[in-house]
């Protein structure tokens, strides 16, 4: 009669090392993120977002290093299973193999274990994120201002004017390196799940039995959590880099509405004093200066909308990210 449970041990180790050297990639992706996105700080515009990402990097970082934990238990279970497997007592009681019992088992060890090379390097990922080439706004406060701010420069002092801007449009630079430095983890997480993806397929064909079955169920709910985490990661690096993007936008066109309604009613006010055509001329520019800010204020509108939807895939993945939400490893 066929033994209802087979195993190919080398196979089985093959797959441990395999699942190990996972553990390891999430390790050093725990490692980037700490380096790479750990600062909230965006600038005053960006202030809406600023509590909930505050809260959102520790969670990252925290759920990277319980991966790697998980996946090393899950090693190490995999290893005790192999070598219960072995043992001529068959003391199951604590790993994988216990799952079958007393079932007869078939060993087998051709002492190669094939199709447990990982096809992907998922730390070739994990490069110095690209900062972005999104220009700060230039400002103009009018021909008078500007002279007394380009010789503020010339004295050796700051520029009024890049301090303004930099202040509406908040730290573009840092915005857009997190945003890439978030979607180069995606990448590594993708090629993580792709690697075990695949060594889960290889086992499968030499290793059958109630083991086999509750560990293949274990790393189908990891490939489903990966899933999840990427697809937050992805989303996380397009909403930062469009929030920097229109935080520049609304930069420009706030600074350029400012310095038009000053001189519109500069303008105006210089001929109020004239019968009729001056109070008139004043009732045209003051209108057309209240339709510039509130083209303004649509802008800002538009702005925290966009913040708002950000801070919501936040707050979601903060829960997904919890160390609870991970597939509990097998007990080895």
């Amino acid at each position: 009669m066929a033994p209802e449970t087979s195993v190919e041990i080398s196979d089985l180790r093959g797959w441990s090392g395999q699942v190990g050297r996972s553990g390891t990639h999430l390790f050093e992706g725990h490692g980037y993120a700490l380096r790479n996105i750990n600062d909230p700080e965006f600038g005053r515009i960006m202030d809406l977002i600023k509590g909930d990402y505050s809260r959102l990097l520790p969670a990252l970082h925290d759920m990277l290093l319980a991966s790697s934990e998980n996946m090393d238990r899950a090693k190490n279970a995999l290893e005790i299973t192999a070598n219960d497997y072995v043992d001529v007592d068959r003391k199951l009681a604590g790993s994988l193999a216990g799952a079958d019992g007393d079932v007869p088992v078939g060993l087998a060890d051709d002492g190669v274990a094939d199709g447990f090379n990982d096809p992907s390097a998922p730390t070739e990922h994990l490069k110095d994120p690209v900062r972005g080439d999104q220009e700060i706004p230039t400002v103009s406060f009018g021909i008078l201002w500007d002279r007394v701010c380009d010789l503020l420069v010339t004295l050796g002092g700051p520029d009024p004017r890049t301090k303004v801007a930099t202040l509406l449009a908040g730290d573009i630079p840092k915005a857009t390196g997190q945003a890439d430095a978030w979607r180069r983890l995606a990448e590594f997480i993708d090629d993580v799940q792709g690697n075990l993806a695949g060594g889960q397929t290889a086992i499968s064909k030499t290793w059958t039995g109630g083991a086999s079955a509750a560990a293949a169920g274990h790393f189908q709910s990891w490939d489903t959590k990966f899933d999840r985490v990427e697809d937050i990661m992805r989303k996380t690096a397009q909403y930062l880099d469009d929030a920097a993007k229109q935080a520049v936008n609304l930069a420009q066109n706030a600074t350029d509405a400012f310095v038009l309604i000053v001189s519109l009613l500069t303008a105006a006010f210089t001929k109020a004093s004239i019968p009729l055509y001056g109070q008139a001329y004043l009732a045209a520019k003051g209108w057309e200066a209240f339709k510039l800010y509130k083209g303004v204020v649509t802008v800002v509108n538009v702005f925290f909308t966009l913040l708002r939807s950000i801070v919501n895939l936040f707050i979601s993945a903060i829960g997904e990210f919890g160390r609870e939400s991970l597939p509990t490893p097998p007990k080895a």
